[in-house]
């Protein structure tokens, strides 16, 4: 069997290119693990003129059980930690020029490799964002999503496109508020991965994801959140 490591879009990507870049018998069930560190710029920005926007660190590690037909299940977990600078219609505040945030997401994925090519998965997905901007501002999402990855080999290594999309449900909530939203949005990544070895692989991607809500109370001005990342990754089979 061949791996198929698979807990975000992007390391289903990944894991699909160690796969085919030194592939590897295997009995009919397999495991992977992986962990990914980069730079992520977060930006959620109001219909009123508000914008929150900064570069901040990210971890995520993951997991997966692939099965000899191609199918697997795939876990992850990113923490999010950084600054983020605060501007209302374009202008800063100097007495208090950032805000924190503390972010983390969680995945969960299903599926299945087409002949060692193409690969398709479908899973479910929550997110929190914390942003310590003195209002007790909160962000939650959660949803679906669908997509498709598809790898480039060169010998032991390999270039993989990942898109996807989504639906999500979020709640905002700070001091004067909260709201609810449900919309659909979008995901994309590149990667490009080298295999050492049919058990490790290391690789390098981008990511970019987009989500715009328009929320059921007035007191909660509509947002666009978008997520730009770039990591180092590292994967293993077992």
């Amino acid at each position: 069997m061949h791996r198929h490591l698979s807990a975000i879009p992007v390391a289903a990507a990944l894991a699909l290119a160690l796969s085919l870049a030194s592939p590897v018998a295997r009995a009919d069930v397999g495991f992977g693990g992986g962990v990914a560190a980069g730079k992520t710029k977060y930006t959620i920005e109001s219909e009123i003129g508000q914008k929150w926007s900064g570069n901040a660190n990210s971890v995520t590690l993951n997991g997966d059980v692939a099965f000899g037909n191609g199918f697997y299940v795939g876990l992850a977990h990113t923490q999010t930690s950084g600054d983020l600078e605060f501007t209302f219609q374009g202008q800063g505040d100097p007495s208090d020029p950032s805000d924190g945030l503390k972010r983390r997401d969680t995945a969960l994925t299903f599926g299945w490799s087409a002949a060692n090519r193409l690969n398709t998965f479908v899973g479910v997905k929550a997110a929190q964002s914390d942003i310590d901007s003195g209002i007790g501002t909160r962000f939650k999402t959660t949803g679906y999503f669908a997509g498709l990855s598809y790898p480039i080999s060169f010998g032991s290594s390999t270039l993989a496109l990942t898109g996807a999309l989504g639906y999500n449900v979020g709640k905002w909530s700070d001091i004067s508020g909260s709201g609810d939203a449900g919309t659909l949005g979008y995901s994309g990544g590149v990667r490009y991965v080298y295999a050492f070895s049919p058990r490790i692989a290391a690789g390098v991607g981008v990511k970019f994801q987009r989500y715009s809500y328009t929320f059921d109370d007035s007191a909660v001005p509509n947002v666009d959140e978008t997520v730009q990342a770039v990591d180092l990754s590292l994967v293993f089979n077992f």
